[in-house]
């Protein structure tokens, strides 16, 4: 189910849900703050981080 989010156009066309309470992708793939906040990791160290990706808080779920 979360294969499409590998593709990169994909993960980012993501939107909030109301409230921020998650994001969504699509019908079938939603994950809520609190999956991100305890399961989610950077996609690389921070030190490789640029500034947008830095100031958009990117994660990838596991």
């Amino acid at each position: 189910m979360f294969a499409p989010l590998r593709q990169p156009a994909f993960f980012k066309s993501f939107t909030l849900e109301s409230g921020g309470y998650g994001i969504v992708w699509n019908e079938d793939i939603d994950i809520s703050e609190c999956e991100l906040w305890k399961h989610g990791v950077t996609p690389k160290a921070d030190a490789d981080l640029n500034s947008t990706d830095r100031d958009q808080g990117h994660f990838i779920p596991l």
